[in-house]
């Protein structure tokens, strides 16, 4: 959008926000619309299009990462982690199917009886291919926003219901396990 002044874009943002956010569906009770925007700021002729378009991009990831119906300006850098973030997204499609998930249990331990775990957290790991460790406080995110969590979340209580049924033998007395998901 040309503006006289770039100091005008965030004005020009909340304006529009308010007035998607202002609508009222009358078909349907309750909806309302939020919106996330990335933004950016140019002087004419300095700056292509397309490269316009790959900052905003890298701001609206921004904006969604941090709890939708947010604004954030482009910075320097967000391009390199947009680009981050979009090729964990692309090394994910598929890495359920292919097995790369998997469960690591982490013990539990009662204070009154510190001789053996009384239960354990199944924690999701994804072993990449590449053998290149992704920290669940990259992954995770980005299977929610994707909507993957979801069959990954059935996957994980699948599999530590089947851990636990199998060790059950070996297992003390009201061991559990707890999953967060």
């Amino acid at each position: 959008v040309p503006l006289a002044q770039p100091c005008e874009a965030p004005q020009l943002v909340e304006r529009l926000r308010e007035a998607v956010e202002s609508y009222r569906f009358h078909a349907i009770e309750g909806l309302q619309l939020t919106v996330s925007v990335g933004l950016t700021a140019h002087s004419l002729y300095q700056t292509a299009p397309e490269e316009l378009l790959r900052r905003a991009n890298a701001a609206l990831v921004r904006a969604k990462q941090h709890g939708r119906n947010r604004v954030r300006q482009y910075l320097s850098g967000m391009l390199d982690e947009a680009s981050r973030h979009e090729a964990i997204e692309r090394r994910l499609v598929g890495a359920f199917e292919r097995g790369e998930f998997h469960l690591d249990f982490q013990p539990q331990w009662s204070l009154k009886a510190l001789d053996r775990p009384c239960g354990a957290e199944a924690l999701l790991r994804w072993r990449a291919p590449d053998q290149q460790t992704v920290g669940p406080d990259v992954f995770v995110p980005i299977l929610e926003q994707s909507g993957l969590m979801v069959e990954v979340g059935r996957w994980i209580i699948d599999q530590a219901l089947d851990t636990l049924a199998s060790n059950r033998q070996r297992l003390p007395t009201n061991f559990f396990v707890s999953i967060n998901n």
